[in-house]
């Protein structure tokens, strides 16, 4: 907008600011994560514009599902889930009773131990994602920033699980505080038990999984559908890619 005039009064001045830039919206959130500008996936969902409003908090535990993490990476330590109760209690025992012992960051399902440390790297990644610390001059900026991560163990160094395992770790998952379930892992074939596990969860917690990678509808009601579990169920957010080769939901809803 061009001024009233080459030298405004105060008055006018003031006037003039408040019709042309007290409505305008705040600059975009730039964390300092200096591999932030590679992060496409941050524009694409708008996390960007919710930062504005929120950047995540402690109170919201993401529980990840997956083949560990490594809770001693620079960029994600410092947002790892503690369990204080066997955190300050007595080593080698079940101090808040749940049924696993020294359980301070999470479990691990595969080897039946505390230590669900990652060694295929899928659930580092997925974590970091997710929650990575945002605006500490680290690697990435997470989705959230100050988002709590549970590393749940439940896909081995090849990234294979059974319905077993993964059963158990949604129901350590939710039974430990995990507001959000993260599943990056689906299947065609259906397990009771893991529904189950799943159908118990949705009562505490958002369940989120993947929609598959095979280009085809997940159903139902198509010719080409197949059914990728968990993602398929009604009371799971499926997530899928805006490609070629993602699955997705042929009938919706969408959401960006």
């Amino acid at each position: 907008a061009t001024p009233a005039s080459d030298v405004m009064s105060e008055e006018e001045a003031v006037k003039w600011i408040k019709e042309n830039y007290e409505e305008m919206p705040p600059p975009p959130v730039a964390p300092n994560d200096p591999l932030f500008s590679g992060q496409s996936n941050i524009l694409a969902i708008n996390a960007d514009d919710v930062w504005e409003t929120t950047k995540g908090d402690t109170t919201s535990v993401i529980a990840i599902l997956d083949t560990g993490v490594d809770t001693e990476h620079p960029d994600l330590k410092d947002n790892i889930w503690k369990n204080h109760t066997e955190r300050l209690g007595v080593e080698d025992y079940d101090d808040d009773d749940n049924g696993y012992v020294d359980d301070i960051s999470g479990w691990d399902f595969i080897h039946n131990d505390n230590v669900a440390e990652d060694n295929n790297m899928h659930g580092t990644h997925v974590a970091g994602i997710a929650a990575a610390v945002g605006n500490n001059g680290i690697g990435i900026a997470g989705v959230s920033w100050y988002s709590k991560i549970m590393p749940i163990k439940i896909l081995n160094v090849n990234g294979k699980g059974n319905s077993d395992d993964i059963a158990q770790g949604i129901e350590y998952a939710y039974q430990n505080g995990a507001t959000i379930l993260n599943m990056s892992f689906g299947g065609y074939g259906e397990s009771q038990t893991m529904k189950l596990a799943l159908s118990n969860a949705y009562a505490y917690a958002y369940l989120v999984a993947a929609a598959g990678n095979d280009a085809k509808g997940i159903g139902p009601n198509c010719s080409n559908c197949k059914a990728m579990l968990p993602a398929a169920y009604t009371f799971v957010l499926g997530v899928e890619a805006p490609s070629s080769w993602s699955n997705f939901d042929q009938d919706g809803p969408l959401f960006s």
